[in-house]
């Protein structure tokens, strides 16, 4: 019964409700409310329920506390259906690329020893299609079950962790295709080896992205 003091307390002030105006709706005297939230007196089992009504909860939560209410997870079903279905159109597109076009670029690479559209096709189509993999993989399980991080700062940890390889990958692209020099190139070297998996990769920065940003 000792938790009666301090959730009596906690309860009334949430209700701004001072002991005088309790104390009245109770028909007891202000001395009564303040001796029974110092523990110096305890109040009987009708009078319990009372005071639970009085303060919107019932005995259970006036003796061990209120619990707080669970926030039914907002699954947005229709916007995420539509995420999802962005992301299906992407991959269907980056599948008739790599049918139709990739062969393309491989026969002018070939023959011109041109790589800069290849390049151009690999720094664009491919990190999309990584990046749709992802969405469609976690948008589709997020519409049935809830997969967010509710953790702000391991939030931020993902979202910062996919900027940055996408912005380190994409630089590594851009950089090869201009030919720079720095000592940075090494570096970037490093990244082009990562590009062999590019598809991969891309698909960890999504995810990363997403868990990142879905709140």
């Amino acid at each position: 019964m000792n938790a009666i003091t301090k959730n009596l307390r906690g309860l009334r002030r949430e209700r701004n409700l001072t002991q005088d105006a309790l104390a009245e709706q109770l028909h007891v005297t202000r001395q009564t409310i303040s001796s029974w939230e110092t523990g110096k007196t305890q109040p009987d089992i009708e009078t319990l329920t009372e005071l639970a009504q009085a303060l919107g909860t019932d005995v259970n939560g006036l003796i061990y506390g209120v619990r707080p209410v669970e926030v039914p997870y907002p699954n947005r079903r229709r916007e995420r259906i539509a995420f999802a279905a962005v992301c299906a159109v992407i991959l269907v597109v980056w599948v008739v690329l790599e049918l139709t076009l990739v062969p393309q670029l491989k026969t002018l690479q070939a023959r011109t020893y041109q790589v800069l559209p290849g390049l151009i096709y690999r720094a664009t189509a491919r990190p999309m299609a990584g990046l749709a993999l992802a969405g469609l993989g976690l948008g589709t399980l997020s519409i049935w079950k809830d997969i967010r991080i509710k953790w702000r700062g391991i939030r931020l940890a993902f979202c910062v962790a996919g900027i940055v390889l996408l912005v380190l990958i994409w630089g590594g692209i851009v950089w090869g295709v201009s030919g720079g020099t720095s000592p940075i190139r090494a570096l970037y070297t490093l990244l082009g080896e990562l590009l062999r998996y590019d598809l991969w990769v891309f698909i960890v920065i999504g995810g990363c992205l997403y868990l990142g940003f879905d709140r």
